[in-house]
């Protein structure tokens, strides 16, 4: 199991203060609040291919570090800095919640 963390974030408010920003990007963009469960790490698959996106690791898609994944109700969306990706729960096999 992993502690909750944001990478290049320093532990404690610091931590909390990037994920409520971090959180509140992904409602405005999604449009719908986000449900509370703090997401460690998605396996899914698109396009035939397994993929296994994990915080703090670079996304395999994008080749960015994942920074936050949000549940948003039918959907998850992956964040690392400049980008995202939203993965339908439909193409999720597993989800993995911090400590």
């Amino acid at each position: 199991m992993t502690a909750f963390f944001i990478p290049d974030t320093p532990a404690g408010e610091s931590t909390a203060r990037a994920y409520a920003d971090l959180r509140c990007y992904a409602e405005l963009t999604a449009g719908r609040p986000v449900r509370s469960a703090r997401i460690f790490k998605l396996s899914w698959r698109r396009g035939g291919t397994d993929w296994e996106t994990c915080v703090g690791k670079q996304d395999p898609a994008a080749g960015q570090t994942v920074h936050a994944i949000f549940d948003i109700g039918g959907d998850y969306m992956i964040l690392w800095r400049g980008g995202r990706e939203t993965v339908t729960k439909r193409q999720t096999y597993t989800t993995v919640e911090f400590d």
